[in-house]
Order: structure tokens, then C-alpha cells, then sequence
């Protein structure tokens, strides 16, 4: 319940006006059952005694508001892009850099056979 009225916005109506909050104070029940006070930030021109939904931590101290459905859907979804280009991106990596590995390694087993095997086809009996 708010304990002073919150200022009007000097633009009612505006665009601005209905996303701006002003910190007013509160008295909520904290989940011990105790009586507290604190500032929240409310829409403008509430009066004083006009009730708010408030947010309270384990402690009882004002939170912020759990995150909506589609916000969580959407950092999921997020989070399973960005999870599946990393897995892609280092699986590429990977794959690149062993096969690089892999050339050199046969190239470098090649040159020594050739090394073995040039003698007896360089030279004349």
C-alpha cells in the first residue's frame, strides 16, 4: 500500500508517461508476517493508500519482479542458438585442426619414405 501519492507526470497521457515510475513509499507484509517499509517505483499519480503488487526476497526485502513467460522463452531460445553455433564453431575448429595435424604428420612420413626410396630410383647401376 503506498504511504504518499505519487507525482503526476507533467505530460498525461504521453507516450513517456506510461513508461515512467516514480519511487514512492510502501508498507507491505513481509513472508515472516512482519510490517516493513520501503521505496518501490510505482506509474505516476496513485494516491496515497492505493494498493501495488510488490516482489519480496526469502529475507524480505523488495525484489524485482519475476521474468514473464516470453522473456524466458525467448533467453531459451537464445541460449539454445548461442549454445548450438559455439558446439558448431569448435566442432569445425576441431575438425580442421586435426586434419591439419593429420596432413602434416603423412606428409612429414611421406618425405622420409621418399628420402628412403629416392636413392635406389636416382641412381644409375
Amino acid at each position: 500500500m503506498l504511504l504518499n501519492d505519487a507525482p503526476g507526470h507533467p505530460e498525461p497521457g504521453s507516450a513517456e508517461a506510461r513508461e515512467t515510475q516514480y519511487p514512492v513509499k510502501v508498507r507491505y507484509t513481509a513472508p515472516d508476517g512482519t510490517a516493513r517499509t520501503a521505496t518501490t517505483d510505482v506509474d505516476p499519480s496513485l494516491p496515497a493508500g492505493h494498493r501495488v503488487r510488490v516482489w519480496t526476497n526469502t529475507e524480505g526485502k523488495l525484489t524485482k519482479p519475476p521474468m514473464p513467460t516470453d522473456e524466458i522463452r525467448n533467453r531459451a531460445v537464445g541460449a539454445s542458438a548461442l549454445t548450438a553455433i559455439t558446439v558448431l564453431v569448435t566442432g569445425t575448429f576441431a575438425y580442421r585442426l586435426t586434419a591439419r595435424v593429420l596432413d602434416q604428420r603423412r606428409m612429414r612420413a611421406w618425405e622420409a619414405e621418399w628420402r628412403r626410396t629416392a636413392r635406389r630410383w636416382t641412381t644409375s647401376p
